[in-house]
């Protein structure tokens, strides 16, 4: 019974062989947000230049507060500037 109780004390204490990581988080999507009358906006593009011209069409078309988030987690505000 006392080889019993130590083998599985010992099975306790051994730490893991190895340890997997989920990624959480950005995916290295550009993330576009804002609001309109029907409340939150949110939407994805692959990239920079897409995002701006989306965020464009959304001012244009009357949201505010609209952002782009790149996958770095800058924020964008400024459209026109930014367009390239």
């Amino acid at each position: 019974m006392g080889n019993l109780l130590r083998s599985a004390t010992k099975l306790q204490t051994t730490p893991a062989k190895s340890v997997g990581f989920t990624k959480i988080g950005r995916n290295g999507m550009f993330e576009i947000s804002g609001f309109d009358t029907a409340g939150v906006v949110s939407l994805k593009r692959p990239t920079l230049a897409a995002a701006l011209k989306k965020a464009r069409e959304l001012v244009e078309d009357g949201c505010w507060d609209v952002q782009v988030v790149d996958p770095g987690g800058q924020v964008y505000t400024s459209f026109e500037e930014q367009a390239a």
